[in-house]
């Protein structure tokens, strides 16, 4: 093990082709996870990077959401393999989730929850 590094085999089979329809031309197709889930990263500079699970062709039928990688699995694993395949940073995810913490900090400070 290196100094202050931890190094993970983590290894997974992208497919070829996702099962479900997605509508956006900028995501990047991440394979299928348990046989039933397209995953996703989006790296659309209008809205932000973000992490997508597919459930369905119907286009409301997804989870999405960097900030919600800790308490979604779907999610996480969409983080682990775009991390895994360098299209984005793991600073970003830590970085989204650290700015929500800060915000909540701070609401509960001045009363507002």
């Amino acid at each position: 093990m290196q100094s202050g590094k931890q190094i993970i085999n983590y290894t997974f089979k992208i497919m070829e082709t996702p099962l479900y329809t997605h509508d956006c031309e900028h995501c990047k197709f991440l394979g299928t996870y348990e046989d039933t889930k397209d995953l996703y990263v989006c790296p659309d500079q209008t809205t932000g990077t973000t992490v997508i699970c597919r459930y369905s062709s119907y286009a409301p039928d997804y989870s999405s959401g960097i900030r919600f990688v800790f308490s979604n699995t779907d999610l996480m694993e969409a983080a682990f393999r775009a991390i895994h395949a360098d299209l984005i940073d793991p600073e970003l995810v830590y970085d989204v989730i650290l700015k929500d913490v800060r915000d909540l900090r701070k609401r509960l400070e001045e009363g507002t929850i």
